[in-house]
């Protein structure tokens, strides 16, 4: 999203195009938000966010292949789409927080989260997305995210399996 605001930005968009990709960005949380939860609760979530991403992935892969990325209604339809996916993947990261933690870290880990969420969007905006897109493109940039999100995709698979995170909370009670 960040990419795309400095791309239409420094093709000469206008303010009303740099603000329709940021529609794009926000929309679908707010239209979609609860809908995203209710398919996350529904899904297994390793299949859920390993879909996800893999869908997220696919999108950056296949746009700038296939579309001119220079094309404002192309860019406006990967945000939203790629945005869309993101509203099951978003609470799916939340719910898999019982596999990774114990109950005492829960409120650390969903605090950890939060934290690089801020710290990757304020990075994105203020370094990666300017500079990438100024000395390697638009299209680099996508590039790139859809590497992330396929990286992000594989690495779902490495979250514990079945009740491990249980007996692993089991074994640090303190049963006197």
């Amino acid at each position: 999203t960040f990419g795309a605001l400095v791309s239409v930005a420094r093709n000469g968009g206008s303010a009303l195009e740099v603000a329709l990709i940021g529609v794009a960005g926000l929309l679908p949380p707010a239209a979609l938000g609860l809908y995203g939860g209710v398919v996350a609760d529904a899904l297994p979530k390793r299949l859920a966010l390993a879909f996800d991403y893999l869908g997220q992935a696919l999108l950056c892969f296949a746009v700038p292949t296939f579309f001119a990325t220079g094309d404002l209604g192309v860019m406006f339809l990967l945000l939203l789409a790629v945005s869309s996916l993101a509203q099951v993947s978003t609470p799916t990261e939340s719910a898999v927080l019982p596999l990774v933690a114990t109950d005492e870290e829960l409120a650390t880990a969903a605090s950890l989260i939060n934290f690089a969420v801020v710290v990757g969007q304020g990075a994105a905006t203020a370094v990666f997305a300017p500079i990438l897109v100024k000395v390697a493109g638009i299209e680099t940039a996508i590039y790139l995210a859809g590497g992330l999100l396929l990286l992000s995709a594989t690495r779902v698979f490495d979250l514990p399996v079945g009740d491990t995170a249980q007996l692993r909370q089991i074994d640090t009670v303190d049963w006197r």
